[in-house]
């Protein structure tokens, strides 16, 4: 649920667990029509990546994920964006430290994807490639979450920063 005083504060409830509060900025819009605007959209989220503390596997795991994404819009679409936000998230339980993540958000005007779940599987393709793209952001992300229709398609996949273990 959204709250009306801030549109980037948001209260969600995970059923029986405390609620928690998640803040989004808006780190970096790219509109992504060419392969070069990869190249400014990879740059970005691993510099926002290195400025928020993350690991330095977790930055090229990033910038991995966000490369896909992208050129799916350009190899699959008719152009789109990518937007990069920084998440901060802390819970109304006293005893759980916050955390900090990165979402990567793309967004494109494609045919749409027609059955996700296979999308996401190794070995999938419909351009005779490896067919390792959506599976590989599936491994490498925390969470993935994709919406498609014959408008386009959205693919949102998070990462939380990890502490020294």
């Amino acid at each position: 649920m959204q709250t009306d005083a801030d549109p980037t504060t948001i209260i969600r409830s995970a059923g029986s667990e405390p609620p928690f509060v998640e803040t989004l900025a808006r780190i970096k819009e790219i509109d992504v029509d060419h392969e070069l605007d990869v190249y400014d959209a990879r740059r970005g989220v691993h510099q926002q990546a290195m400025t928020l503390g993350f690991k330095s596997d977790q930055a090229h795991y990033l910038v991995t994920a966000l490369t896909e994404l992208a050129n799916n819009i350009v190899f699959h679409s008719l152009g789109g964006w990518v937007a990069i936000h920084q998440i901060l998230e802390s819970s109304t339980d006293p005893f759980a430290l916050p955390r900090t993540g990165i979402r990567i958000t793309a967004c494109d005007r494609g045919p749409g994807i027609r059955d996700i779940e296979q999308a996401k599987q190794d070995g999938f393709s419909t351009t005779n490639s490896l067919g390792c793209g959506l599976s590989g952001v599936a491994r490498l992300m925390d969470q993935l979450d994709i919406v498609s229709s014959e408008n386009g398609t959205r693919v949102q996949a998070v990462m939380w920063a990890r502490g020294e273990l």
